[in-house]
């Protein structure tokens, strides 16, 4: 009896270490995992904000007058529907990013309060200030949402 409990002991701590070093791998694959999920879903927030820069840029920087405000306006309500849509998926994945969230409106604002103006505005500065405006909210909202994320995921150091 006294030769086999130094075996029984020595089964229980091998069983023991393995099932602690399983459990540690395991939490960290999940983390990871879930990291790059979410990670996914913001640079598909990123491509959409990046979609509205790009046709903020084709409206308001053509050499003549565009005169289409109702396209522009249902392309922009359209793909910042699709970041909301996003930004629950995000919210539900425990990453708050209330102030990505509330930055939809004045997206959506920076982008068409003028649009039906369009037409009459010649300027070239003034349509730049415009888009700037736009640029400026956009990046207000990727910017949040990052922030978010990296509060969740911390970058390692």
């Amino acid at each position: 009896m006294k030769d086999i409990f130094p075996v029984l002991i020595s089964v229980f701590c091998s069983i023991t270490i393995a099932l602690i070093g399983w459990n540690i791998l395991f939490r960290n694959a999940k983390k990871l995992a879930s990291r790059s999920e979410t990670y996914t879903i913001i640079s598909s927030v990123n491509s959409l904000l990046k979609e509205i820069k790009e046709a903020s840029d084709s409206y308001w920087l053509r050499k003549e007058n565009n005169d289409s405000p109702v396209a522009y306006d249902t392309f922009v309500a359209l793909k910042l529907r699709e970041v909301q849509g996003l930004l629950k998926i995000l919210s539900n994945r425990h990453l708050s990013s209330e102030d990505g969230a509330r930055a939809i409106y004045p997206i959506r604002s920076a982008c068409t309060l003028n649009s039906t103006k369009a037409s009459t505005i010649s300027n070239e500065k003034d349509r730049a200030t415009i888009l700037r405006g736009i640029y400026g909210v956009v990046s207000v909202c990727e910017r949040e949402i990052y922030d978010a994320f990296e509060k969740k995921y911390p970058p390692l150091k």
